[in-house]
């Protein structure tokens, strides 16, 4: 999409389930994900977004995002869930040892498309 203020930008809308997304360190286009009613701008990192009907979770694997919504902004770094729903922010915690296991597996499975040598799996 191109927008007269800021130039070439991405937008991508999930409208149920996960996306996993890993972006440039410099970017050279902006980078935005719509969940419902929740719009993520990220660069330089790796983030997970899952939406669940109203439920809207942000993950920051690696580097930080802001999402906003009704002009409310919540802002995570590396390790950080930021919750949405029934309308609002809840609460910011800690990403779990079982949701960063996912995300380790699924950087393998990366590795393995990029370099066409399947990583041997226990």
């Amino acid at each position: 999409r191109f927008d007269e203020s800021r130039g070439l930008m991405f937008r991508v809308t999930l409208l149920e389930g996960k996306m996993v997304v890993q972006l440039d360190q410099f970017p050279r286009y902006p980078f935005e994900i719509y969940a419902g009613d929740v719009l993520c701008r990220a660069h330089g990192t790796l983030v997970e977004v899952v939406k669940r009907g109203d439920l809207v979770r942000v993950y920051s694997h690696q580097g930080a995002f802001v999402a906003s919504s009704k002009g409310h902004t919540e802002i995570a770094k590396k390790g950080q869930v930021v919750s949405f729903t029934a309308g609002k922010f809840k609460d910011k915690s800690s990403i779990s040892l079982e949701d960063e296991a996912d995300m380790i597996e699924w950087r393998e499975h990366l590795h393995d498309i990029r370099t066409g040598h399947p990583h041997s799996h226990p």
